[in-house]
């Protein structure tokens, strides 16, 4: 696997350029097409005869959130330019943050959004852009914080697992970025009973798998889900990592929402880029 489509949020955030770079240097390392994709605010819902009841106060707001993702895609285009990339794209979507960037990223192999920042609440930026884009969009997620620099290609990646379809989609949503790593340490939640004791555990069949397909890994097991947010960034940091890989929901989001869970609380206290998919 490979990324041939990669879509980075040109938003209006103080991450944008930090970001928007690292996609398009992700881009031209894999030879892909970078699409930066910059939403309105605007839902795709909202009739016309609306717009045209609001008058001119209406129409100033709306010009006027145009004009931010407007000058988001000029952020986007001026790097792309400076980046030497082959193929670039920026596309204006007219629709609200979350819906859009998910729609436009079901045709990228990866998206790239940032991490919200409080404080920084508009409706070009609305606070769970990223959790709207990572459910919505069927496709691994990069996440990065405002303040990261890029993840090195040939750094040192951690991969959060536990067994579920969320943390494979994640890894093999990943396998690029692995392949090109110095190493990769899986971090093991998996549950050990349940497994039949004729069949390979899980975790075995997962470390064959990434050996075939070029990534150097090795395991490390852990017991229980309490803390598991702490324990995957405290190692990160510790280890120098680069990259963060998990999976996103295993739980329902309106469980996590009311109880907590390690997706939301690795968003709220990432401090590196973290990979996601659902």
């Amino acid at each position: 696997m490979s990324y041939h489509t990669i879509l980075v949020h040109a938003g209006p955030d103080r991450g944008a350029p930090a970001r928007i770079r690292l996609a398009a240097q992700l881009a031209r390392a894999s030879g892909a097409h970078l699409v930066g994709a910059a939403p309105t605010g605007m839902s795709r819902y909202l009739p016309p005869q609306v717009l045209a009841a609001g008058g001119a106060a209406l129409a100033r707001h709306c010009a006027a959130m145009r004009e931010a993702a407007a000058a988001a895609l000029a952020l986007f285009e001026r790097i792309a330019a400076e980046e030497d990339l082959a193929s670039s794209e920026a596309r204006l979507v007219e629709d609200e943050a979350g819906a859009g960037l998910a729609l436009q990223a079901r045709y990228a192999d990866l998206a790239l959004v940032g991490q919200a920042e409080p404080g920084t609440v508009t409706p070009l930026l609305p606070p769970d852009l990223p959790d709207d884009t990572v459910l919505g969009c069927g496709r691994p997620v990069l996440v990065v914080p405002p303040a990261s620099c890029a993840p090195p290609l040939g750094g040192e990646v951690l991969a959060g697992w536990n067994g579920s379809v969320e943390a494979m989609r994640a890894l093999d949503g990943a396998l690029p970025l692995l392949r090109a790593s110095r190493h990769t340490t899986v971090f093991s939640f998996a549950d050990q009973a349940p497994w039949p004791p004729t069949i390979p555990h899980p975790d075995l069949q997962l470390l064959a798998w990434l050996k075939r397909h070029g990534v150097a890994a090795s395991l490390e097991r852990r017991t229980g889900e309490a803390g598991l947010a702490d324990t995957l960034l405290s190692e990160a940091s510790q280890r120098g990592a680069g990259l963060l890989v998990m999976g996103a929901y295993g739980h329902a989001r309106l469980r996590e929402m009311l109880a907590g869970g390690v997706t939301a609380d690795i968003l709220r206290s990432m401090t590196l880029p973290v990979l996601f998919a659902h």
